[in-house]
């Protein structure tokens, strides 16, 4: 139904002091401060949960069978009494905040839900739902999870999805949102993001590789998360190599990187790394694509050989459509239509799409904290600098001959390390000279420029996407459409560029931070 979600801003599972779990192995305690929108009237609560309790529940909960089928598995809620509210449509979230409170001795929960009403001019409300806590999260209470979420029982929340009369169209515009969660907890840490999550509930919307601005000086995390079909997936932090071939950092850094070869692109601890086999393209000198990637990912081994075959530690393995594959490693591959989405259980995940002429990558980061090298590292999670192997860094724009010579030769990948050996080989090579929208022939550039521009494409990827059109082809222009600015653009600045056609130019040299 139109606008029914659930805010939820929810505790990690815990250990319980409630005393009907005292006799029940493994039973855990469970917190959910929640706005309920059923589209037409919405409620304010706190749901106690008993997981794992695997009995009868005690007198006032209700029970729950986690697993369909199964009545052994039994967790048991109860809800305190609701305040109801007048229907809160999904447009008006940017006003919405969710509160959860734990505090007192002995222990009182509130639930407060302020929000802008309609009116004009709005006015500020605060509802507010106070009870005695019956699982006391106290100290254990570790972990926040806030989100919008389906309307219960295990559904998802879809945000716009694409249209098929009209898909990609310019005037249809994918759900984009701002997610801020703050703690109140006496100290000035910043908290960690890491992605998972508690509920059964879930939406349709993916972490888009462009950081919100801090708001505030309290410890918070913020989180971009929209149905975008550019830069998204899921983790803290995204990443993506995309086109011929641009890098973009989880720290916001775009730059452009046109060697050949074996590269190791993002490696986080020794459980997770992401290796890209780029070659030339036919018709360009000095440019170069994607042609396969490799994945190593809680022990298990990955690869997709030219976009499209897919060879998991080292066996060719058919899979369909719309289907999935569970590795006994915990890692899961899916495939929908050309795309390949490998995650694992901490979180971290790489989406690998064939286009045939390339192949895109995106990688999400688990854990916003973690230190992430290769091509696509975050030193310092600084956007206006890169790392080679050795330590050394390097601020951006890098020299071409450093770029390549010195801190892309450190991420090259020896053969005995390659994930990519199943895949047909390549050429190791660097570029003789830099390649940019600039040194293109002014008419088939100008045309390129005007695509770019009429789907949506931000100044600071407008030289990346009409280099990208001309190359590889008009479908090229969809991951760029209404992609939010890189933080710094790292490319040195380009040769002059006359202006012509309709609307912005290209923009000459490093896009500054914000």
């Amino acid at each position: 139904m139109r606008n029914a979600y659930t805010l939820q801003l929810n505790t990690n599972y815990f250990p319980t002091t409630a005393e009907s779990c005292q006799t029940h192995p493994g039973c855990q305690g469970w917190q959910q401060f929640v706005l309920a929108n059923d589209g037409a009237q919405a409620y304010v609560y706190i749901q106690y949960w008993l997981r794992n309790y695997n009995a009868e529940c005690p007198d006032g909960w209700d029970e729950h069978y986690p697993f369909p089928g199964d009545v052994t598995a039994i967790s048991c809620y109860q809800n305190t009494a609701a305040v109801p509210a007048a229907n809160m449509p999904i447009t008006a979230m940017e006003t919405f905040e969710l509160i959860g409170i734990e505090n007192g001795n002995p222990i009182l929960d509130s639930a407060m839900f302020r929000y802008d009403t309609q009116g004009t001019p709005p006015e500020t409300k605060l509802l507010r739902v106070t009870a005695g806590s019956t699982v006391n999260p106290g100290q254990e209470w570790r972990q926040a999870e806030f989100n919008v979420f389906g309307y219960g029982n295990g559904s998802d929340a879809i945000f716009n999805p694409d249209n098929p009369d009209n898909p990609g169209h310019a005037d249809y515009h994918d759900a984009d949102m701002h997610v801020r969660t703050q703690i109140n907890y006496g100290g000035l840490s910043k908290p960690r993001c890491v992605n998972g999550g508690f509920s059964d509930e879930a939406n349709n919307l993916n972490f888009v590789a462009s950081k919100p601005a801090a708001t505030g000086t309290a410890p918070a995390i913020l989180v971009h998360q929209g149905s975008t079909g550019g830069i998204a997936l899921n983790g803290c932090d995204v990443a993506a190599i995309i086109g011929d071939t641009h890098q973009y950092t989880s720290a916001g850094l775009a730059y452009d990187f046109q060697a050949t070869g074996d590269f190791i692109e993002a490696q986080v601890g020794t459980m997770f790394e992401v290796q890209t086999r780029k070659a030339n393209t036919p018709s360009w000198a000095n440019a170069s694509v994607n042609r396969s990637v490799g994945v190593r990912m809680s022990g298990s081994r990955v690869t997709v050989c030219d976009g499209s075959r897919l060879v998991v530690n080292g066996t060719t393995t058919g899979l369909a459509s719309g289907a999935s594959l569970r590795l006994p490693t915990g890692v899961n591959i899916e495939r929908v239509d050309n795309s390949y989405t490998v995650s694992d259980p901490s979180g971290n995940g790489v989406r690998i799409t064939g286009y045939g002429s390339h192949t895109d990558v995106k990688v999400g980061i688990a854990d916003r904290s973690a230190a992430v090298r290769g091509l696509l590292g975050n030193p310092d999670n600084d956007p206006t600098r890169l790392e080679a192997k050795d330590g050394r860094q390097f601020t951006v724009p890098v020299p071409f001959n450093l770029l390549y010579g010195v801190f892309g030769n450190s991420w090259r990948v020896s053969p005995s390390a390659s994930l990519l050996q199943p895949c047909t080989t390549v050429a190791a090579a660097n570029p003789s000279s830099p390649f940019y929208a600039g040194h293109l022939p002014s008419q088939i550039r100008q045309r390129a420029q005007d695509l770019c521009n009429a789907r949506g494409t931000a100044q600071g990827w407008l030289d990346a996407c009409v280099l990208d059109v001309v190359v590889l082809g008009d479908h090229a222009v969809g991951v760029y459409t209404d992609q939010p600015e890189p933080a710094v653009l790292g490319n040195p600045p380009q040769p002059p560029i006359p202006c012509s056609g309709s609307g912005p130019c290209p923009r000459n040299g490093p896009v500054q931070p914000r």
